[in-house]
């Protein structure tokens, strides 16, 4: 029993070691709300697998990177647009996608969240990995992103 303790400890530390660095701008405020747009911001708080950053996709467009701890914002026109993560090949399963419809002048929350569980297993120390993305409240997305760094973006700009 404590020989598992001891490798969950060193898989836990390993893991943390790994994690996709990055240096960025923190949240201070919230960007401008335009008339002819919606405000979207999209964030990735501390969620595994922390040393992997998937790509965000909008309308079937590469937009950025989401490394751990990080925020990006956009705009997009008012309509339904589909919102996608696409993960490396080796973890396609984690890939998610939906839909958001958004409004000019409203301003919108997207938080890639999921999860990492270790288990026991007849071959050693298994992982099990998941991935989310969702629209948040406006108070939960102001207060998480605040332990994120601002990463650039390549979303379409609106004229």
């Amino acid at each position: 029993m404590q020989l598992h303790r001891i490798l969950l400890l060193i898989g836990t530390l390993l893991l943390a070691s790994c994690t996709t660095l990055h240096s960025g701008v923190p949240y201070k405020e919230q960007a401008h709300t335009r008339s002819d747009a919606a405000l979207v911001y999209l964030y990735r708080k501390g969620v595994a697998p922390f040393w992997r950053s998937p790509t965000l996709l909008i309308d079937d467009q590469e937009i950025s990177e989401i490394k751990n701890t990080s925020f990006t914002y956009f705009y997009l026109a008012e309509g339904t647009h589909k919102i996608a993560t696409k993960w490396a090949i080796d973890l396609f399963p984690l890939d998610a996608s939906g839909t958001l419809s958004v409004k000019n002048g409203e301003v919108y929350y997207l938080r890639l969240g999921g999860g990492m569980m270790f288990y026991p297993s007849v071959h050693g120390l298994s992982t099990s990995v998941s991935s989310n993305l969702s629209q948040v409240s406006e108070d939960a997305g102001i207060n998480e992103i605040k332990e994120c760094m601002y990463i650039e973006n390549h979303a379409p700009t609106i004229p």
